[in-house]
């Protein structure tokens, strides 16, 4: 297609997506359900793991400390697409990788 010109506009997803009314939701979903479970952990899960025998105690004490762990990383990447979507750095060139933890042994 040679001496064809082309008219061609870049979107930018990241910054479309973040300043999205279906962002806002999936932030509004995620910190709840953070809330949610940390109000659930502190509250009623630690009662019911009081009449827990040792080994599901600690099996429950593992899995929350787990799922607490999981969910404070959903928090932190949901804080960092929402501050990143702001457009603070719109002057300076940002690249986030984000990785899933890898876990060893009987994970």
């Amino acid at each position: 297609m040679q001496g064809s010109s082309s008219n061609v506009a870049t979107v930018n997803f990241f910054t479309k997506f973040t300043s999205s009314e279906q962002f806002e939701k999936v932030f509004r979903e995620g910190m709840s359900l953070v809330e949610e479970t940390a109000n659930y952990l502190d509250g009623p899960g630690r009662l019911d793991a009081r009449v827990l025998e040792r080994h599901g105690a600690i099996a429950y004490a593992t899995e929350s400390m787990r799922l607490t762990t999981r969910l404070m990383q959903l928090a932190s990447w949901l804080l960092l697409l929402g501050f990143f979507g702001l457009r603070i750095f719109k002057n300076i060139n940002v690249k986030i990788i984000i990785t899933s933890p890898t876990f060893h042994g009987n994970a």
